[in-house]
């Protein structure tokens, strides 16, 4: 909302220490009340822009807004990028909101299949003893669950700048292609402002690349930017380079010979936040099979384990009784 709204008064033509101060005026977050305040205090200070946001450490705020900001800024092209930065944001959210509503039933779901595995115990042990095997199986799932997601905040956090870290997590099913096309999406959208923004080719597609929070992405993107500016042409880079999809090579090569790098760049941008929220909706509905699959699973094992009970009670000897 926040950055909505920044692009809004930025395109009526107002300065951007109005523009916040308007906004210290309306009812917004206490988040967004405080950068709001926090930017404002750093522009009377003399400070840009891009510094002034640099500073505020309550808040992160990641490297593609500081980096699309400081462009913005640098080329006078605000009101664009912020309003990029609030549709970006705004899809985001509200994917993941629709993949956690879609977790939620199979959550409850596994949480209640494994609480009634318990229940034909309660008639021959007493309550402990009947619960204890379901709920010992219940923190096992919450730490296998605690595991993957911390391990994949370390591979996210590493994939920032390293690039086998980046390709690892490429691999993933759904999740590793949806990274993709938001890093792309990232990647054209900020190589687009760059270029509007009278960076050198060269300087635009480096800066673009640490834009996409990919790094495998940032690493090609520099290597082309480094040969690009010995005077070889972007088309040709790109074609070359693995990193960047085949059909994207070749409309960038396309549009370098006929001048219309901004619009190509713009139609691709689009294109990949159309995959993208294909993406969402795709693992949208992954998740809570594999939610479902865990349930099978479990349900399968406490049949087997009621049957192998079943075997060992008709075929002891009954002077054990």
């Amino acid at each position: 909302m926040l950055y909505s709204e920044l692009a809004k008064l930025q395109e009526a033509g107002f300065p951007m220490e109005n523009a916040l101060n308007t906004l210290s005026h309306h009812p917004i977050t206490a988040p967004c009340l405080h950068f709001v305040r926090s930017v404002k205090q750093h522009l009377e200070e003399g400070k840009s822009i891009t510094e002034s946001i640099g500073l505020i450490d309550e808040i992160h705020i990641g490297g593609v807004e500081k980096n699309l900001i400081q462009a913005g800024e640098r080329g006078g092209k605000l009101a664009d990028v912020f309003q990029h930065l609030a549709d970006y944001f705004e899809r985001v959210h509200e994917a993941r909101r629709a993949v956690l509503r879609g977790m939620f039933y199979p959550a409850i779901l596994f949480h209640v299949a494994v609480l009634l595995s318990a229940i034909p115990k309660l008639f021959k042990e007493d309550l402990w003893s009947a619960l204890r095997p379901s709920l010992l199986a219940m923190l096992a799932c919450y730490a296998l669950f605690a595991a993957v997601w911390y391990g994949f905040q370390f591979l996210h956090r590493q994939s920032l700048a390293g690039e086998s870290a980046d390709r690892l997590l490429g691999r993933v099913p759904v999740l590793g292609k949806l990274r993709r096309m938001l890093a792309l999406e990232r990647f054209t959208e900020g190589f687009r402002i760059y270029l509007m923004t009278a960076f050198k080719p060269s300087d635009a597609i480096a800066a673009a690349g640490e834009a996409s929070q990919s790094g495998y992405l940032r690493g090609q993107a520099a290597r082309v930017g480094a040969q690009l500016a010995t005077g070889e042409t972007l088309g040709s880079l790109l074609l070359a380079n693995r990193a960047f999809p085949k059909d994207f090579a070749a409309a960038m090569s396309t549009a370098e010979e006929a001048g219309t790098l901004d619009k190509e760049l713009r139609r691709w941008s689009n294109h990949y936040s159309a995959r993208a929220v294909e993406g969402f909706a795709r693992l949208e509905a992954w998740l809570p099979k594999v939610i479902y699959a865990v349930i099978c699973c479990y349900v399968v094992w406490q049949i087997v384990q009621a049957y192998m009970g079943y075997l060992d009670l008709i075929t002891a000897d009954p002077l054990d009784f």
